[in-house]
């Protein structure tokens, strides 16, 4: 017994030490691009939740990020104010006219490798770039100065698969508008993983225990983040000599946030034409690909220390949610005569990426391909996807497995995946 305990002891500071070595480090966290007043109101709050030993550093450097921001974003209001106010005016008032595509999916499920590869189609799409994601308060004027001065705030590919990262790489809209509300996302589980629950509210805003306050706020803020990406894309087509008139007003927002699959009742309320792709993985790979991102990802983030039975609890927490809500929403969509949700595996879109792409393509009734995105398709595919080395994970002890067969039963059977024996 003696034994087991102090092997239990070891384990538990082992990971304490594993998260502990990133709480220098000033990379690849989401939180940089806040503003003082949101991120003053954040730690006021959580005050007590935060490891003021270990991460006082990290406090003090994305305070004084924050100051930064909120300069960056007054001289964003005072240039683009009028106009960010009209745009959010004709898009809440034309919200119908609206037609913006929404990749959903669990956390490692393939929802970047989809995201990517679609918009390579730039004259049908347009994105969130991951500065825009970062600096969602000033990115309108400061992005391209904004991109070297700031370079060295992310590695050149993500810590839990190398696939590329950079500043012009499409990213998640919900990292921007996490920030924008002030913490009323998902996405702060992360800093305050010991206290994830309290961001629960946040992942459909369909709870009986979500504020219409949280609620609001979070619209706000997103239809904010919407306009603004729609008013830089007009910005920038209309730089383009070779840009027909009138083409941008056929572009779609092309949006990619993993949390977003809990939200479609909210979206189909904001954009009544919103179309969705769901795209979905093993739940045993998914597991596996989870915590090992919650190993090599979330210590850059991290305000507080969290136990490995927290952080397995969160994964498994937000499988469930996610999957609730969305298998709740799917059969609303499905049985309607429209055609706004389309699925598709990871195996999939893996063994034949361009068959999966046409297939979207056909189904939703987009325009052909352009040979310019073709060609750029089938570079990416022949070329970087083909080299490309996925991570490989061991095989789960049999109590995650149990576990994953247990809490994820009705995902594995409604997708038609295999009970791990």
């Amino acid at each position: 017994t003696s034994r087991l305990i102090l092997g239990k002891h070891d384990a538990a500071n082992a990971w304490r030490e594993s998260i502990l070595k990133y709480s220098w480090s000033c990379r690849n966290n989401f939180i940089v691009g806040i503003c003082f007043k949101q991120w003053m109101r954040l730690v006021w709050k959580f005050k007590h939740c935060i490891d003021w030993k270990e991460y006082s550093f990290r406090v003090g450097f994305v305070s004084c990020l924050s100051i930064i921001n909120s300069c960056l974003s007054t001289i964003e209001f005072i240039i683009f104010g009028n106009k960010i106010r009209q745009t959010i005016q004709e898009v809440s008032r034309n919200s119908d006219k609206e037609h913006p595509v929404f990749i959903l999916g669990h956390p490692r499920s393939g929802t970047t490798l989809l995201h990517n590869l679609i918009s390579f189609d730039s004259d049908q799409f347009y994105i969130c770039n991951t500065f825009c994601a970062g600096f969602p308060s000033s990115f309108l004027w400061f992005e391209s100065i904004g991109k070297v001065l700031l370079s060295r705030l992310i590695d050149t590919k993500r810590p839990m698969d190398n696939m590329k990262l950079s500043f012009e790489l499409p990213q998640e809209d919900e990292i921007a508008t996490s920030v924008m509300s002030g913490g009323i996302s998902p996405y702060f589980c992360l800093p305050f993983m010991r206290n994830h629950e309290d961001f629960h509210d946040f992942f459909s805003f369909n709870s009986s225990t979500t504020s219409k306050e949280s609620r609001e706020t979070w619209t706000q803020s997103f239809l904010e983040l919407y306009s603004k990406l729609k008013l830089r894309s007009q910005r920038n087509a209309s730089a383009q000599t070779s840009c027909l008139p009138g083409s941008n007003e056929k572009k779609r927002a092309l949006l990619k946030s993993p949390v977003h699959t809990s939200r479609i009742q909210l979206l189909l309320q904001m954009f009544p034409n919103a179309q969705f792709i769901y795209i979905h993985r093993n739940p045993y790979e998914v597991y596996a690909s989870a915590k090992h991102m919650a190993v090599t990802t979330y210590p850059y983030v991290y305000l507080s220390v969290p136990t490995e039975e927290t952080v397995d609890e969160f994964i498994f927490k937000q499988y469930e949610i996610l999957w609730n809500d969305y298998f709740r929403d799917r059969e609303m969509i499905l049985s309607s005569n429209k055609r706004a949700l389309i699925e598709i595996s990871y195996s999939e879109l893996c063994h034949d990426p361009m068959s999966s792409i046409s297939k979207i393509y056909e189904y939703f009734g987009w325009n052909p391909w352009s040979p310019e995105f073709r060609t750029k398709l089938e570079d990416i595919v022949c070329t970087e996807l083909r080299s490309y080395k996925k991570n490989e994970f061991q095989t789960h002890p049999r109590e995650i497995s149990d576990e994953i067969s247990r809490r994820w039963n009705d995902s594995i059977l409604q997708l038609g995946y295999e009970f791990c024996s």
